[in-house]
């Protein structure tokens, strides 16, 4: 491989290989595009309200235009309303990377990404629901994206 002095390596870019410094090579083929994470909670009464919250990072940009949906699926028993969902980051504040919405059929968060994400970065984002009235274990979560950047279904750690 030739490197041309002034011009940045694409492997300075955040886990890039070798072979993705070749012409027109795209990432994702030789190895697939990974989104993981964790979510943990405020509480664990029955029927209280619950700070949920998830930290998860991409190994490549999640695209804003075209908008990127990532959805994290498995939250069984959760009381929300459908529809639009207040998100925030780590600090309480107003999320600026993703506008979110909660499908309770399908017991899933849907986040939008409204500014495009950094690969390698963690995002936090925390919204409310209320826990089921009956004890129960936790449930498996898994996290994927469509749109803009898709990415496989992978279990997220708690």
């Amino acid at each position: 491989m030739v490197r041309v002095a002034g011009v940045a390596s694409v492997t300075s870019l955040y886990g890039a290989t070798d072979v993705e410094s070749q012409p027109l090579q795209v990432r994702g083929l030789s190895r697939p595009w990974t989104l993981a994470g964790t979510a943990s909670q405020s509480s664990a009464v029955p029927g209280a309200r619950n700070t949920l919250t998830l930290v998860f990072r991409s190994d490549v940009p999640l695209t804003a235009s075209p908008a990127t949906t990532v959805y994290v699926t498995g939250f069984t028993g959760a009381v929300a309303s459908d529809g639009t969902v207040t998100v925030r980051d780590e600090n309480g504040q107003a999320s600026g990377f993703f506008s979110a919405s909660w499908l309770g059929a399908r017991a899933q968060l849907a986040l939008t990404v409204t500014s495009q994400t950094a690969p390698g970065t963690n995002y936090t984002v925390q919204f409310d629901v209320t826990n089921p009235g009956l004890p129960q274990v936790s449930p498996a979560l898994t996290i994927e994206s469509s749109g803009g950047v898709t990415v496989q279904r992978s279990a997220l750690a708690s």
